[in-house]
């Protein structure tokens, strides 16, 4: 559980869901869909989405693991006095693997909403034989299962910014090492002396 908690920290926690911007565009795309999640089998959806999703978004981290040479990989990783400590490389790291766990914990909740045949509101309407035990799962907690659901699609608008930020860095990096090249004094030229002819 440790690096689980580390990630946590790196990322900002509970605070850092709550006030993010990402967040809240899914709780808007959650109310706007509620005809989804409320009168269909939403799950089958976000069944057939999501291991795409997963995928693409464990192919980002794995991009930003093999992105750039050693001697970049030094000058953004590591301790820094700055950021409570944590380097740039790890903020990045974190929001990744922020990404993967929302979109994974997604894809099994609806695994679970399949496999116990949970019914939707339009299937309890036209029924007649419906229970209590089959309302709450399938209506009720439908919406905070399809808020993670969301969730974990628009958080791949800031996987792609990250990927584009550490590309920039690399750019920049290259940039500076391109101009110090160029600034550089030029070298000497040693003088050769041409060797004595032999006259003999």
């Amino acid at each position: 559980m440790e690096p689980l908690r580390e990630y946590w920290r790196i990322y900002g926690g509970v605070g850092a869901v709550l006030t993010s911007p990402y967040f809240h565009l899914s709780i808007l795309i959650t109310a706007l869909t509620s005809p989804i999640w409320v009168a269909t089998k939403w799950w089958e959806l976000s069944i057939s989405v999501l291991p795409n999703i997963v995928g693409f978004t464990i192919g980002g981290y794995a991009i930003l693991v093999s992105f750039g040479d050693e001697e970049f990989k030094r000058k953004i990783a590591g301790k820094t006095d700055e950021d409570d400590g944590d380097s740039p490389y790890m903020h990045v790291n974190a929001t990744l693997v922020h990404t993967i766990i929302v979109q994974a914990t997604a894809l099994l909740i609806s695994i679970i909403f399949k496999g116990l045949s949970f019914i939707s509101y339009a299937e309890i309407s036209e029924a007649k034989d419906w229970s209590l035990i089959s309302v709450v799962p399938g209506v009720i907690l439908s919406a905070p299962a399809f808020l993670l659901f969301a969730y974990g699609l628009v958080l791949l608008i800031p996987l792609s910014i990250n990927i584009f930020e550490v590309a920039s860095w690399y750019d920049d990096d290259q940039t500076g090492q391109r101009v110090a090249k160029c600034k550089a004094p030029p070298q000497p030229v040693s003088q050769k002396v041409p060797a004595p002819v032999d006259e003999g």
